[in-house]
């Protein structure tokens, strides 16, 4: 297990690492090889064997508000860059992605996909092998059972 805050290491126990920068950052990894990266005032929590949790704010000029990546499955990555978004991946070896701002992806299917790139969107990808994206603003995209769905454009 290992926290950071503030841009301190708290704990650091095993091989998992957290690392944060900046005031209100936090930071937390548990599990074997699992690891967790927020600045900004983000949140990153890395749940599970090899999980990955990244949140920053510092990959988009329109930065202003904090995200948040959680990332509960084994082997699971869950990415937020850009202001005020949330990437979820609970499903083993699932993967959640956000750049932009106010978006929301969830991989909550084993090996499930959720990938968003714009302004307000969300995006779901429920089932195991399900993909969902949106790129675009304004959308909302779910993708059930062994399928792919993905939105271009607004709306």
């Amino acid at each position: 297990m290992a926290v950071a805050t503030n841009g301190v290491v708290r704990v650091e126990k095993g091989t998992a690492t957290a690392i944060s920068d900046g005031q209100g950052s936090v930071a937390i990894a548990r599990g074997v090889d699992s690891s967790a990266v927020a600045s900004g005032g983000s949140k990153a929590i890395a749940r599970g064997v090899g999980s990955t949790a990244i949140s920053d704010v510092g990959r988009c000029d329109c930065a202003s508000k904090p995200n948040k990546a959680i990332a509960s499955g084994d082997g699971s990555v869950a990415v937020a860059a850009g202001s005020g978004n949330t990437a979820i991946a609970s499903g083993e070896e699932s993967f959640a992605s956000t750049i932009g701002v106010n978006n929301t992806a969830t991989a909550s299917g084993e090996h499930s996909v959720a990938i968003v790139n714009g302004t307000n969107n969300t995006v779901s990808a429920v089932d195991d092998n399900s993909h969902a994206a949106a790129l675009g603003s304004d959308n909302t995209v779910s993708a059930y059972g062994q399928s792919a769905v993905q939105v271009l454009g607004s709306d």
